[in-house]
């Protein structure tokens, strides 16, 4: 089948995301790679900016705190186990657990 009677296909698709296009379309996938670039930064830069202004607002809402500091640092090993598997299973969700998922689904109704 040639490229174009598949880009005629994706085109007629309708909602179709311009990332599906570039599968389907030779030569159209570093655009939009390009806009995945510019669109991380953009969410970075987002993220930056509010933990700028959380940390401003955050002494006026609250006043300053009371209570006195803890005598040792917090243990910060679990929280970042915990944040590195929500990570993964964010990314990729293993066979064994999607059945297992699955099957609670099922149970439940």
């Amino acid at each position: 089948m040639p490229a174009q009677a598949l880009s005629i296909e994706a085109e007629r698709i309708p909602g179709a995301m311009p990332a599906y296009r570039a599968v389907i379309e030779p030569g159209r996938l570093r655009p939009v790679c390009e806009q995945a670039r510019v669109q991380a930064a953009r969410l970075v830069a987002l993220g930056v900016a509010f933990a700028a202004i959380f940390g401003k607002v955050q002494p006026m809402v609250f006043g300053e705190p009371t209570a006195r500091p803890l005598p040792h640092p917090p243990a910060l090993v679990p929280v970042f186990v915990h944040l590195a598997i929500v990570l993964m299973l964010g990314l990729y969700i293993p066979p064994y657990l999607v059945d297992w998922y699955r099957q609670a689904a099922a149970l439940i109704g």
